[in-house]
């Protein structure tokens, strides 16, 4: 099981726990195996294959500079990227860029987004790209599929 399959599953339990007033994620294990499931089982099925994100996110953070620009989030259904100004790294962008295989189209882009066009948008291959470009914060991009 994935990490944040795992963060999920305990994020899940805690959850369930609050929001029915049982009182502890012990309770919710309790529960569930007078229910005849694990704990486990019992919160919301996840899938053990890790998502294209999650795949672009592992083989990209391998490398120190890059890792700092880069940030999984919503259970490895997003890749939030910040190069945190004009001279920031450019190294993780361009390695998950490249892992999601994101078309040319995208990324000329990506390149000639000035700091006067706001927030741009692509929609390809079942991924969504969003991103900003200012000199003081550097380029910022989301990156969201299923």
């Amino acid at each position: 099981m994935s990490r944040v399959t795992q963060a999920a599953t305990v994020v899940s339990l805690l959850c369930t726990a609050v929001l029915a007033g049982c009182g502890s994620s012990s309770q919710v294990a309790d529960n569930a195996a007078a229910a005849g499931t694990s704990a486990a089982e019992s919160s919301p099925t996840t899938t053990d294959e890790p998502s294209r994100l999650e795949r672009a996110y592992e083989r990209c953070t391998y490398d120190r500079k890059a890792a700092r620009t880069l940030d999984l989030g919503d259970e490895g259904n997003t890749i939030v990227i910040d190069t945190h100004s004009e001279y920031g790294t450019i190294d993780g962008v361009a390695c998950v860029l490249t892992e999601l295989n994101t078309p040319k189209s995208v990324i000329a882009a990506v390149d000639s987004t000035t700091a006067m066009m706001g927030v741009q948008d692509a929609d390809v291959d079942g991924l969504t790209y969003s991103w900003s470009y200012h000199p003081d914060n550097g380029l910022n991009m989301i990156i969201t599929g299923p």
